[in-house]
C-alpha cells in the first residue's frame, strides 16, 4: 500500500518515520531518558505531521514506573496523570492494559523487561535476537551457543520471576532491590526536594527553613512530612542496588548484602566419564599458579582445581580453537564471548600465564561477593556460572578434585 515505518536509533534518541509512496507523512522524535540502568522517562516531540513540518513542537513527557524487572508498568505525564497501565504475565504476554485514550496506549512500546515491543510482530527485541513472550521462548538459538546453558531457546533459564536477559546472550537476576526507609538521623547532606508535584530539585541544606524541619524530624517532632518524604525518597533511590553478579564483576564491586548459593540439590561429585585426566595442564603450569595465587592472596590449590576441572573437560574445543570459534580459552577456560575484554583480549588471553592471572583475578572477584566463610563449592560453582542461584555438580566436582588432589596423579588409570 505504500506505507514503509522506519525507526533510526542515535544513542539515546529515537527517530520514528512514516512515508507514503516515498514522501514523509509523519515524523516523531524520542529522547531516552536513563539512570544509568534503565529508562525513566521518554520526551516524545511530533516533528512533521500529514507531510508539514511542525513549527511549534509541544514535547510530551512520559515518565515510566517500572517493577523489579524493570517491566513498565505505569505511566505518567508530566502532570502525574496516569497515561498508561499495564500488567504482565510471568513470560512477558500483557495480562492487563489501560489507559485515557488508545492512541497514547499503543505508542507505549517499551514495556516487558524495559524491551521494545514490535506491536506488528509481537516480538520483544533484545539486541541478539527476538523474544516471543506467549512461548516463553527466544525465536533463534543463542547465538553464544550453550554459554548460557543447553537449551538454546529457554528464556531465562525458566525462572521470568526474578530473571533477566538484557542482551539475549545471557541471564542475570534482576537484582532490584527496594530498601526501607532511612531513620531520620540516616538523612544525608544533599536531599533532593520535590514540590507542588513539580520536579524541581534544590540543594535542600543551604535552605534554612528546611534545615530545621530536618532538625526537627530528628528529635522526633515530625513537622512538613513533604519535605521529609522526599528526603527519604532520594536517599532511598540512592540505595538501590540495580546491578547484576556480572556487573559487580566486571566493575569489582561488593553487593550491599554477600550472595548465598543454596546448598546442592541432586548433584553428584563423581567423574565423569567425558573427564580425562591425563589432559591435566597443572603440572605444566604450576610454578605459574603458585606465583600467581600469591601475588592475589588466594589459595592456590582452588586455581588448580579450576584448571584440572577445565583442561579435563574442555579438550572439546580444540579443533573450534584452530579457527578462532572457540568461545572460552584454556588453561583457566575463559569465556571471552560472555565476558569480553574485561580479563584481556582474545589475543592476550592465548598466552598462558596471563590466562592463569585472568582466572586468578576471577576467583578474586567472585569471592567478594560471597560471605567470607564461602565454600569451594560456591566459588567454584560462580566460576562455572555467576548467574547460579545453588551450588552445581561443577561446584561439587572442583571440592572433588581438590580434596583429592587429583592433579598430582592425572596419569592414574583408576577413577577417583
Amino acid at each position: 500500500n505504500g506505507v514503509t515505518e522506519t525507526r533510526l536509533y542515535l544513542g539515546g534518541l529515537e527517530i520514528w518515520r512514516k512515508t507514503v509512496n516515498g514522501a514523509l507523512e509523519t515524523e516523531r522524535e524520542t529522547l531516552h531518558i536513563m539512570d544509568g540502568q534503565r529508562r525513566m522517562a521518554l520526551v516524545e516531540t511530533l516533528t512533521v505531521e500529514n507531510g508539514n513540518k511542525v513549527l511549534n513542537p509541544a514535547p510530551v513527557q512520559r515518565y515510566q514506573l517500572d517493577n523489579h524487572l524493570g517491566s513498565a508498568s505505569l505511566e505518567l505525564d508530566a502532570s502525574a496523570n496516569i497515561i498508561s497501565y499495564e500488567e504482565y504475565y510471568p513470560y512477558g504476554d500483557t495480562s492487563y492494559r489501560a489507559g485515557r485514550n488508545a492512541s497514547e496506549v499503543r505508542q507505549k512500546r517499551y514495556r516487558y523487561t524495559g524491551k521494545e515491543k514490535d506491536e506488528e510482530s509481537g516480538l520483544y527485541y533484545h539486541g541478539a535476537r527476538y523474544y516471543a513472550c506467549w512461548l516463553g521462548r527466544w525465536t533463534a538459538a543463542d547465538p553464544i551457543g550453550i554459554g548460557d546453558g543447553l537449551n538454546v531457546y529457554m528464556y531465562v533459564h525458566g525462572n521470568p520471576l526474578s530473571g533477566v536477559d538484557p542482551s539475549g546472550t545471557g541471564t542475570e537476576d534482576s537484582n532490584y532491590k527496594y530498601e526501607a526507609y532511612p531513620k531520620p538521623d540516616e538523612v544525608d547532606n544533599q536531599p533532593m526536594v520535590f514540590r507542588n508535584g513539580e520536579n524541581k530539585a534544590e540543594n535542600a541544606v543551604s535552605n534554612e527553613k528546611t534545615k530545621k524541619q530536618i532538625q526537627s524530624a530528628k528529635s522526633g517532632n515530625q513537622e512538613t512530612p513533604d519535605v521529609l518524604d522526599s528526603v527519604k525518597y532520594h536517599d532511598t533511590i540512592k540505595k538501590m542496588e540495580p546491578k547484576s553478579k556480572k556487573e559487580m564483576i566486571i566493575n569489582s564491586e561488593e553487593p550491599n548484602e554477600k550472595i548465598k548459593l543454596l546448598p546442592a540439590e541432586n548433584t553428584n561429585s563423581e567423574q565423569p566419564f567425558n573427564e580425562i585426566s591425563m589432559f591435566s595442564q597443572v603440572e605444566k603450569y604450576e610454578k605459574q599458579i603458585n606465583k600467581i595465587a600469591q601475588n592475589k592472596k588466594i589459595d592456590s590449590e582452588l586455581v588448580k582445581a579450576i584448571m584440572h576441572m577445565e583442561t579435563t573437560h574442555g579438550y572439546y574445543d580444540v579443533i573450534p580453537s584452530l579457527f578462532n570459534l572457540n568461545k572460552s580459552i584454556l588453561p583457566m577456560n575463559i569465556n571471552v564471548k560472555y565476558w569480553g575484554d574485561v580479563f584481556g583480549s582474545r589475543e592476550e588471553l592465548k598466552k598462558p600465564e596471563k590466562n592463569i592471572e585472568a582466572g586468578a583475578e576471577m576467583i578474586v572477584r567472585i569471592k567478594k561477593l560471597l560471605p567470607a566463610n564461602a565454600s569451594i563449592e560456591e566459588i567454584a560453582t560462580l566460576y562455572n556460572n555467576i548467574n547460579a542461584k545453588r551450588i552445581s555438580d561443577y561446584g561439587m566436582r572442583v571440592k572433588a578434585i581438590y580434596d583429592k588432589k587429583l592433579w598430582e596423579n592425572r596419569n592414574a588409570n583408576k577413577r577417583k
